[in-house]
């Protein structure tokens, strides 16, 4: 206990917390004005694609050169699905610009259900029955839980902003932990010794106790930087949606966005655990051969 209350008074007195914590909030910063300055070529983009699905649609029924017969004419059957898809995808733009966000996404939703019918039919088109999957399912999602129409690449929203750039900074906390550790130990051995002998302190339990620290640290840098990404989501009076559906890759599905969240931020203190017991334990092996 000496040794954690030492080590804890060390470390507030040589503010590392500080620099770290500066180190954090100038990575999300950067995160949420890089997503401020891309949500509108974003927007655009998605805008874009609606109306090339509209296009592609149109020209496989009435070719350009307007002399041509559509090359799928002898099949009634493909003739009505791509006559049908293309009421639903001109139906599906004028709702995209009407404001009316429900009514988009029930039709988008019915837009990609006839391109996937589209490919299954073998009709050459140029998007992929996958993705037209996805986008149905996320829209579905979207509608399950009340949800307003938002793209999860770049939406104006804190939560979701939190969401796609989790894993580079879990990864970025993760080893900034290991780095304090493994720095601030080797220096307090080689430069720093006199508190040693003058406690005294054993050097296995001072290592456990710079593992402990540093396990806190990483605690206290994940909830520091989700307050900082709530004040970000404030001082722009961007949206908090934390039922919002997002596509987890580890569950393979759609999850509210706080649960996906959560199930990373499980991972990462799991691993932050297991490799700072695993560096004690190496540590202070190396600390007895060295001797």
């Amino acid at each position: 206990m000496n040794t954690l209350i030492l080590e804890c008074k060390k470390f507030i007195r040589s503010r590392i917390f500080v620099v770290i914590l500066g180190v954090v909030l100038i990575l999300l910063a950067s995160l949420f004005y890089k997503n401020y300055l891309n949500y509108q070529q974003v927007d655009a983009d998605k805008k874009h694609e609606l109306l090339m699905i509209r296009e592609k649609i149109s020209s496989i029924l009435y070719p350009s050169d307007m002399k041509s017969p559509c090359i799928y004419s002898g099949d009634k059957d493909k003739m009505d699905l791509l006559k049908e898809s293309l009421d639903i995808a001109e139906n599906t733009v004028k709702l995209r610009y009407s404001g009316n966000e429900r009514g988009f996404m029930e039709s988008a939703i019915l837009m990609y259900e006839k391109i996937i019918e589209i490919k299954e039919n073998d009709i050459d088109f140029s998007m992929s029955k996958s993705y037209a999957q996805h986008e149905k399912e996320r829209l579905s999602e979207i509608i399950k839980v009340n949800g307003s129409f938002q793209y999860e690449e770049a939406p104006l929203d804190g939560v979701l902003v939190e969401y796609n750039n989790i894993k580079y900074i879990l990864a970025v906390i993760f080893f900034v932990t290991l780095s304090y550790f493994f720095i601030t130990t080797y220096l307090d051995f080689y430069y720093h010794k006199g508190f040693l002998f003058t406690l005294p302190i054993k050097m296995t339990s001072f290592i456990v106790s710079k593992a402990i620290i540093s396990f806190v640290i990483n605690i206290v840098l994940i909830i520091s930087q989700f307050g900082l990404s709530l004040v970000f989501s404030y001082f722009w009076k961007w949206k908090i949606a934390f039922d919002y559906p997002v596509f987890h890759e580890l569950a393979g599905g759609f999850l509210p966005v706080k649960k996906a969240l959560l199930n990373y931020i499980e991972i990462e203190i799991a691993v932050c655990f297991i490799a700072l017991l695993i560096s004690t334990a190496l540590y202070s092996l190396y600390i007895k051969i060295k001797k």
